[in-house]
């Protein structure tokens, strides 16, 4: 391959359709992270990431990518959980680590 390539590569990120969500879970778990209407841009590691009409795009490997998309729904799940548990009054209660909490009524 000629050393002025650039190979991208793109995953799905499927059933994200709360796009302020979307935003505020990536301010969460990554950083520099910028909103263009529908288009994101964040760093990780010193490469772009750009998710877009739920499709996430960058020049990091296919495994890196897949990675840091997994971090993604995490980050964009834990939102979701806070969400729903506000909109029904319960409070969350961090835990080990971020994937960990629990709910009380309160």
């Amino acid at each position: 391959m000629p050393c002025n390539t650039i190979t991208t590569n793109s995953v799905n990120l499927e059933n994200v359709k709360n796009l302020d969500l979307l935003e505020k879970a990536l301010k969460e778990q990554f950083v520099n992270v910028y909103r263009a209407g529908d288009r994101f841009v964040f760093s990780h590691g010193r490469t772009q990431v750009v998710v877009e009409r739920g499709r996430a795009t960058s020049a990091l490997g296919s495994a890196e990518l897949g990675a840091v998309v997994g971090l993604v729904k995490q980050a964009y799940a834990r939102k979701a959980v806070e969400l729903a548990a506000r909109r029904f009054g319960w409070a969350t209660v961090k835990g080990a680590d971020v994937n960990h909490f629990q709910l009380r009524k309160g």
